[in-house]
């Protein structure tokens, strides 16, 4: 396997000279008004890519070595030896997320299927998603990936596969291979505080009530100045649910607030009687 990152600087992408001739697979990261503004990004990917799969997702923020950059793109290159790969586009459609999980596991299943990567605008319930495709995978084939972002507007973002890009839509890829080894992880910079509480009124991923209380007017007393923020500033408050065996957490990520509900939709579901803790982002970690 050979891969090769560019970024986009001034109309054209940097560091097209490399190693990778023969790509499978290009992956492009950008801000979504950096992406809305250059379309020569993608002519240029795939004049110099031409048989390559290109997949886009709008972000919060973009990686380059050692540099976090903002109003950028970057693109990674990627080409496989003994690997061969599959995509394909899915429609969101509102409370369907389960049934699109399954329609993924079934599209790819194989004997060879190594790995699956999704990649998706918001909206999404990731919970239901990956219980649909474990339904039908069983967890044998390691599925990872993430939700586009849109910087701190919360306004809409963009996931697309070669030349369709639109804001109502999942990517997902299947890699299909003897050789291929894949492994995965996530760290989140955050720390718990505040008390442990107990859920006690929500529907799947929309949270209602905790300790008998509206959350979202607790959630704002939390976040005192930065409650007229949201919900960007959820990025830096998230929950954790604390498992009652392990006591370990799991993150769920705040997707959006609805003021007139008082509630607050979470990337996965969760339940009554839950433990649930408020987090705060770390910047040191």
């Amino acid at each position: 396997m050979k891969t090769a990152q560019l970024t986009w600087n001034k109309n054209a992408w940097t560091n097209t000279t490399n190693n990778v001739v023969n790509a499978n697979l290009c992956l492009i990261f950008g801000s979504r008004p950096t992406l809305e503004t250059n379309p020569d990004y993608l002519t240029q990917i795939t004049a110099a890519y031409p048989h390559a799969t290109v997949v886009t997702s709008s972000t919060a923020g973009n990686i380059m070595d050692e540099y976090l950059s903002d109003e950028s793109i970057i693109a990674t290159i990627i080409e496989f030896e003994k690997t061969t790969i599959r995509s394909k586009l899915f429609e969101l459609r509102q409370e369907d997320d389960k049934a699109i999980g399954k329609a993924i596991a079934d599209y790819f299943n194989d004997d060879k299927l190594a790995y699956i990567l999704l990649l998706s605008c918001s909206g999404i319930n990731a919970g239901n998603l990956l219980s649909g495709i474990n339904e039908t995978l069983k967890g044998r084939v390691p599925v990872s990936g993430g939700v586009a972002g849109d910087d701190t507007r919360f306004e809409r973002t963009l996931v697309g596969l070669n030349s369709t890009l639109s804001e109502n839509q999942l990517v997902a890829i299947g890699f299909y291979s003897n050789d291929l080894k894949v492994a995965h992880g996530s760290k989140g910079g955050w720390d718990q505080f505040g008390p442990l509480r107990k859920i006690t009124k929500c529907k799947g991923n929309i949270l209602y009530e905790i300790d008998g209380k509206p959350v979202l007017d607790l959630y704002k007393e939390y976040l005192g100045e930065k409650a007229s923020e949201l919900p960007a500033s959820g990025l830096l408050f998230p929950f954790a649910i604390i498992d009652e065996e392990t006591k370990e957490p799991v993150v769920r990520g705040i997707q959006n607030v609805d003021e007139n509900a008082n509630s607050i939709i979470l990337y996965g579901d969760v339940q009554e009687g839950m433990n649930i803790q408020l987090m705060r982002a770390n910047f040191d970690n």
